[in-house]
This record gives C-alpha cells, sequence and structure tokens, in this order.
C-alpha cells in the first residue's frame, strides 16, 4: 500500500538548505547546530558550499509524486548522505567513503510528500547526486520541477 500523500496548499519551488561548518567522520546531528548559511536551491545542488572540506548540508521540502506506485530513490555521495521520505531514513549512504551509490524503494501515493537529504563532506573530493525511478520512467536525477517547499 502506497504511503498517503500530504496535504499541502501553500508549496512554493524550490528547496530549503542549510550549509554547516565542521569536521565530521558521520553524518552530525544537524539540528543540534547553527547553520552558516541557509536559502532556496532548484535542486539538490552542493554549489553554493564555503570551500572545498569540513562542510555539511541540510536539503529539507517536499517532492511531488506524479502517480502512485513504487519508487526506487538513490543517493550517491563522497563522503556521507542519508535520504528520508515523510520523516523516515529511507537511504543511508554516512560514513567516510569516495562516491558511492546506496538505494531502496518505497511505494507511494501521488500527491507532496515531504524529502529530507543530509550530506556531509570532510576532505578529499565532493560529490552529491540525488535520482529516483518510478512508473514510467528510469532512473533519473530528480528534476527540478518536482521540488517544492512550504
Amino acid at each position: 500500500t502506497p504511503v498517503p500523500s500530504k496535504n499541502t496548499a501553500s508549496a512554493s519551488p524550490g528547496i530549503n538548505y542549510s550549509i554547516y561548518e565542521g569536521e565530521w567522520s558521520k553524518l552530525p546531528d544537524f539540528d543540534s547546530l547553527k547553520p552558516a548559511s541557509s536559502g532556496i536551491v532548484k535542486d539538490f545542488d552542493i554549489g553554493s558550499k564555503q570551500g572545498s572540506d569540513n562542510y555539511g548540508f541540510v536539503f529539507d521540502g517536499l517532492i511531488k509524486i506524479p502517480a502512485d506506485g513504487v519508487y526506487n530513490f538513490y543517493i550517491s555521495s563522497d563522503d556521507g548522505s542519508k535520504l528520508f521520505i515523510d520523516d523516515k531514513i529511507l537511504v543511508n549512504n554516512d560514513g567516510l567513503h569516495g562516491i558511492v551509490e546506496k538505494s531502496n524503494e518505497i511505494p507511494l501515493a501521488k500527491g507532496y510528500h515531504a524529502i529530507k537529504v543530509v550530506f556531509f563532506e570532510r576532505n578529499g573530493g565532493d560529490a552529491l547526486q540525488v535520482q529516483w525511478q518510478g512508473p514510467g520512467f528510469t532512473a533519473q536525477i530528480i528534476p527540478a520541477p518536482a521540488l517544492f517547499r512550504k
């Protein structure tokens, strides 16, 4: 059975983000930290980072599911990341590592669902990519028109 969608009358395009500074070997509890900056972006873009090491991102918003069905979500990152749907962890890709992709599937009802992606970079290369695959479409980067904020 698909997870029911949320009633969201006032969704605007874009997704909220916050940037954090720190040196971690696994994802910290970002709720206990003060963001260095925050704003709105159109998708899961880490381009607004300050510097190339020792930072983290929290992206928080809504994803518009086009039809009832089973959706696969993929997250590739260097270093750690997690993806949450409707406040439940769906993909755990935490820890210090080069680019690693992990995925998981979930049945979702058509409409808006909460989505949250957390990510950190310690040192070396950095990368974050969030994809989905669902009824009628193959795996692809989640497009900006599917992302919203309250």
